[in-house]
Order: structure tokens, then sequence, then C-alpha cells
């Protein structure tokens, strides 16, 4: 589950027990069940019978949220509670909120996990380990991220694992010319937004040319995509001098008068804005006349104030800090009422209106030109292998758009879901993930694997342009390797995903999403064979498994690629998308998966390999080879 499930399943975080789990899943046999008559299929004798009281790993599994305090006292009645009603597997998924105590990994936790095993083998029941502190699974409890001490160990902070996002700035330049790749303009377009972020512009930029205008009106339709979004007026055309205007996520409004040689000083912080709505776009209007400068947004009068200190300047986007502002449209209008400039960034090559400046806050990874104004990827030149190799090119005559790529970590939302979130698209960070919280599982409780312990749940990993999160194009430094082992350029691919430039273009793009999914896929075989060689077993949920194909690419990748590695390939039921009677698709993803495990593949109990319904007779469970499907 992720932040989006809260609304959709509110019966979860309302359970002490938490919900079942729609059908069996896979394990060894408990007790005297192993020894229960078989036909020639393997099947348990006496079906009517069996059916009406069935073994205990052919029952249901409780999902058991742990939401608050949990004691040895509350354990034993809750596992005691569930076995007098027949069920014998849970799901340890702890909701790390500060109502939930012993703190995950702390030494209490464990002893209170302890318990739970404990009581777990002495009662024949079983429990599956939540991979992590909270869903989403892929921080590691924040230990990567924050670093800290679990157990002997000691982590050091790793920030620079975290999640990470694809960027694109982008200038025109007019060749013939000799082009130094490192300059751009540290803004760039994105579905026809023009986007300024801190982690690249680092300041402000200002519109070229408009360093002598006067007295005019800047409009501008604008997103705080994260903590606030700004502009710039009667700014020096390199943004060090003039005012700035941003407006954050409440509908502050702030006023700074700007200098090179001296802190910004706060001429105004308005009221918060009435109704205001940080996911939408809002209008925000700033008139220069004279020494008066004065505000709206929304069209209501957020105050004004009197300095003379700057007659005149440019217009521009500012973005200091951590702020990243969207603009969907931007317009400047003379006192006169003449035009001065206007643009709704329809052209990604709008943002070459603004100058190149020096090297960006974050290096590039990658780069491609193509004609300004040319729609067809067959027309760009990856200029990946110059941006290594000297930094320059020679651009030919004409006018060129000019995009450099690279890659960002996310912001760090101390209070959200995604906090501490790990570029899972990344061998290193996986493998510390494994180590971090799987792994003390095991060097504390390694005993208990394969029997008490069946195995771990994963629960709706992500990656950067996942739907209920960040909403990025997801980058990795992976992805060069991968995008090259697909058959395109990386300059190539990340302008395609950005920009429709025709049918290369798009043949670009789906390639650029391929190699996103082969990544993404190794995040769950990195976990099902690391689980495979303790003898436990992985069950995946991956999110938005339940649209379809192209919705759930942004937030999952390939469901094939993922569900390939399932020993129990699992799925949401979102109440809110099934209706009685009718079709859906909620439950076929993991019913394809498992059926094609079960006709050509592993047993995930013995390893053995298979065709068709063949399996070796000196298999424990020779019903291990027929994948069970987990639902919650």
């Amino acid at each position: 589950m992720s932040e989006h499930d809260l609304s959709r399943r509110r019966f979860v975080v309302a359970a002490s027990a938490g919900t079942v789990l729609a059908t069996g899943l896979p394990g060894l046999a408990h007790g005297a069940e192993a020894d229960r008559p078989r036909d020639g299929d393997g099947h348990p004798g006496d079906a009517a019978r069996h059916f009406a009281d069935p073994p205990k790993d052919s029952r249901p599994t409780v999902y058991w949220y742990w939401n608050g305090p949990v004691t040895p006292d509350l354990v034993d009645r809750q596992l005691a509670d569930l076995r007098s009603k027949g069920m014998y597997e849970v799901i340890l998924f702890s909701f790390d909120n500060a109502e939930m105590q012993p703190a995950f990994f702390t030494e209490e936790w464990f002893d209170i996990v302890g318990h739970v095993l404990r009581t777990a083998e002495r009662t024949g029941m079983r429990v599956w380990l939540f991979n992590d502190d909270h869903f989403p699974s892929g921080r590691a409890g924040e230990y990567v991220v924050k670093g800290g001490t679990v157990g002997s160990r000691t982590y050091e902070p790793r920030p620079e694992l975290r999640l990470k996002a694809l960027w694109r700035s982008t200038t025109v330049v007019t060749g013939p010319a000799r082009v130094d790749l490192r300059r751009t303009t540290g803004v760039g377009v994105d579905t026809g937004r023009l986007v300024a972020d801190a982690a690249l512009l680092d300041g402000a930029t200002v519109l070229r040319d408009s360093e002598r205008w006067t007295d005019y009106t800047l409009t501008a339709n604008g997103k705080p995509d994260h903590t606030a979004a700004g502009v710039v007026v009667r700014a020096a055309q390199d943004g060090l001098d003039g005012y700035a205007v941003t407006f954050d996520q409440t509908g502050v409004i702030t006023v700074l008068r700007l200098a090179r040689d001296a802190e910004p000083v706060e001429l105004l912080r308005s009221s918060r804005t009435d109704g205001f709505n940080k996911t939408k776009f809002h209008t925000l209007a700033v008139t220069v006349r004279g020494s008066r400068l004065s505000v709206t947004l929304d069209g209501k009068d957020k105050g004004g104030v009197d300095d003379g200190r700057y007659p005149a300047g440019g217009a521009g986007v500012r973005a200091v800090e951590d702020q990243r502002g969207l603009w969907d449209t931007f317009a400047v209008t003379a006192d006169d009422g003449t035009t001065l400039y206007t643009s709704a960034f329809d052209d990604p090559a709008a943002a070459g209106d603004f100058p190149e400046r020096a090297a960006l806050a974050t290096p590039a990874v990658a780069a491609a030109a193509r004609p300004a104004g040319a729609t067809d990827a067959a027309a760009s030149v990856d200029l990946t292998a110059q941006l290594a190799d000297g930094h320059t090119w020679q651009a030919p005559a004409g006018r060129w758009q000019l995009d450099l790529f690279g890659g960002v970590p996310l912001v760090d939302d101390s209070q959200g879901y995604s906090r501490s979130y790990l570029d899972l698209l990344d061998d290193e960070p996986v493998e510390l993930f494994l180590d971090i919280v799987p792994g003390e599982y095991h060097r504390r409780f390694g005993r208990y694997f394969g029997t008490v312990v069946p195995g771990f749940w994963d629960d709706e990993p992500f990656f950067g342009s996942a739907e209920a999160h960040f909403k990025r194009l997801p980058w990795s430094p992976t992805l060069d390797r991968a995008l090259r082992a697909v058959g395109v350029e990386p300059g190539t691919a990340y302008a395609s995903a950005f920009d429709d430039l025709g049918r290369s273009g798009r043949i670009a793009r789906g390639r650029y999403w391929q190699a996103v999914s082969n990544r993404f896929a190794q995040y769950f075989r990195k976990q099902a064979q690391w689980y495979e060689r303790r003898g436990v077993a992985l069950i995946t949920n991956p999110l938005y498994d339940e649209t379809a194909p192209a919705k759930r690419i942004p937030s999952t990748g390939d469901l094939h690629k993922v569900n390939q590695w399932a020993h129990v390939p699992g799925g949401d039921i979102i109440t809110a998308e099934y209706v009685a009677g009718q079709p859906t698709m909620i439950p076929r993803n993991p019913a394809s998966a498992a059926h094609q495990g079960a006709a050509n593949g592993r047993c995930w109990r013995c390893s053995a390999t298979w065709a068709g319904r063949s399996h070796p007779a000196s298999c424990t469970r020779p019903s291990g080879h027929r994948p069970p499907v987990a639902s919650t």
C-alpha cells in the first residue's frame, strides 16, 4: 500500500488485526498435515473433507496491522483469537507511526518480534515479515539515507542513494559555432510548463534583452511544486540584483530586495490566501510602476511596497534552496499595454528565451540537439559522447535546440511516505536495503527461516514517475548502460521521453521505459534470489497493478518483469474499483503470473525446474509448483 491507499482502503487502518488475504499462501506442511494421504496429482485425499477443513497452509492469511502499542499480552491474545477462528498465518505489517511502540528496529522491537516467532513456533503458526518499516517498501527504515545503528552494525548516511528524477535544461544556439555544452539556461520545459528547480537553477534567470524594461506587469500562471514558486522583476541580467516575489504552498506572498553584495532584504510577507490549493496552478501578477511594487494572487490583493532601489530591470523566474516552481504561462505587459513577452511554453525551445549561464549546480550526464522546432527524433543528434569528451560541440548552420539532461535526488519529505526513499533502479541501495532489514531479521531469527517464517512481503515500491508520489521522469546512474543495452543513446531517449518526436521518438521513448522497467525488475530479482538462498519466499504487491498496462508503466514498469521473480505474485483488491457481477481486471495479473510460473518455471520450495505438470516426486511439497495468488 501507499499514501493513496488510505482513502481507498480505510478499513485497513481501522482494523487492529488487519485484513484477510483472499487466498491461501504456499509453504511448509504443519505437523501431521505433511503426512496426509495424497492422490496421484499430489493433492490431499478426501477432497470434500479437506475443503471443509483445509490444511493450515491453505487457509486465509491475516494482514496483521501494527499501528499502536504492541505488547506480549496483546500478541498472545490476538494470535490466540486468530487460532480460535481457524487462522494460522499472519503478515506482520508495521505502520511506523508515533503510536506504534516499540519503535521499528530498536532492541525492544526485536524483543517483541522474537516473542511473536516463539509463540508462533509453539502454537503451529507462521509469520510472514514485511520487508521495511512502512509502506511503500524501498527505504529500509531510512537507515540507508540517514544512517544509524542496528544491532552491532553502524551504517553511514548515504543521501546520494536516494530516489532520483530526470531533469532537462534547454538553450537555443545559432550555428555555425563551437558550443560549450556546460553552459545552459538552468530551466527547461516539461509537458508545456517551464520548470524552475533550485537543484539546477539555484538563483534567478532573466529573459534575454529585458534589462532596460521599466514600468510593467508580469502575469504568470504557476504552481509551487515544492515549497514555493518565484519570479523576479526589475532584475539584472544575472538575476543578482532586483526584486524577488514568491508564493508558497499556503498562498503566502514574500517580496525580497536582492543585491549581489548583501543578503536579501524582506520587504513584504502577506497572510495566507483563503482556499489556496497547492496542487493547482495560480495566477501571480506583479506590477512595478515608479517606486511602487504591488502583487495579486488569483486576483486577490496581497499588498505592495514602495522601494526606489531599482528603477529598471528584466523579468524572469527564480528558485533557491529547495524551491521548485512550474509555470504554465508567462507574460510581461508594458504600462502602455504593449506586450513585451508572452509564452505558453508549447514549444520546448521557449526555454531558450532565457540566457546561458555558468555551469549548473548538478552536472549533466547526457545531451542532445535538434533543429529548433523539429518534431522528429530522426533529426536529433546525440551529444552524450561529446559531453564527456571536451564538453564542446560544433553546431552546424541554423538555430539548434540544445538539451542537457541529468539526475537529481528528489527532495526528502520528512512527513511523507516517500521520505528517504531509495533509488531502486540501482543495485547498491537495493543491496544495502536487503542487508539492513531482511538481513538483520536473518541475523537474529535465521533459525525460523523456512519454517515459522515462510518469507517476506513487498508492498508497492516505486520510482520517480509513480502517479501516487512524485510524478517525475525517473533517472538513475544505471540507466546509461541500460539504455544502450536496448539500442538507444541516452540523449535521444531522454529528449523523446520529454517531447513528442514522431514515430522514431515514440520508439526511443518506449526504449527509455523498457530500460527503466528492466532496471526496476532487478530490485525484485535481487530480493527473490536473496530470499531463496535463505530458504524463504517473496510475495509481491506492485503499485497500481489494478490499472491498464499503459497507466501502470510509469509506476510499476512492466508488471510481467516484476512478477517473474515473485514466489507468490500478489495484487490489491481495490474495493472502490470492484463491482459485483461486473468484469474486473483486478485478479488477472497475479493469476496470469501464477499460471505462467506453474506452466514453466521453478518450484519455490525445492528449486527444481519443470515443464508443464511434470514435477519431481522428491519434492517435499508437490503442490508447490502451482504458485498461489495473494490479494489484499
